[in-house]
């Protein structure tokens, strides 16, 4: 068991070449004509994605990458703070949709669309 949460289990992760070829090919079907939602605008919802994990305590800093043997441990579960609610799988789960979250999107207003 692998996550913060009690009740949740760890599952597997694809193999990062296959993450890397997901992404790859989500960058590639994001409309360039867009000029907001964008695979930019979509790496600027990832970012905040893991800021907002990071100031809940839920995922360690970057810098923990350059402290060799450097260990870090999730906050405990707390009952009262739906975040800690997430396992490690929900937690990849919110960074593909941040990723993927305007795949396709025509670059309308919804005023346009409902003309």
């Amino acid at each position: 068991m692998l996550s913060n949460s009690p009740s949740a289990t760890f599952h597997r992760l694809p193999p990062s070449e296959q993450i890397s070829g997901f992404i790859h090919h989500l960058r590639q079907i994001y409309r360039l004509e867009n000029t907001y939602h964008n695979f930019e605008h979509a790496l600027d919802v990832l970012q905040a994605t893991q800021s907002y994990l990071k100031s809940a305590k839920m995922v360690p800093p970057p810098d923990i990458l350059l402290q060799p043997n450097q260990t870090w441990k999730p906050k405990p579960f707390d009952s009262n703070s739906l975040v800690s609610c997430l396992g490690l799988r929900e937690m990849f789960i919110l960074y593909i949709a941040a990723i993927g979250h305007d795949v396709g999107h025509p670059g309308f207003s919804n005023r346009f669309m409902v003309r």
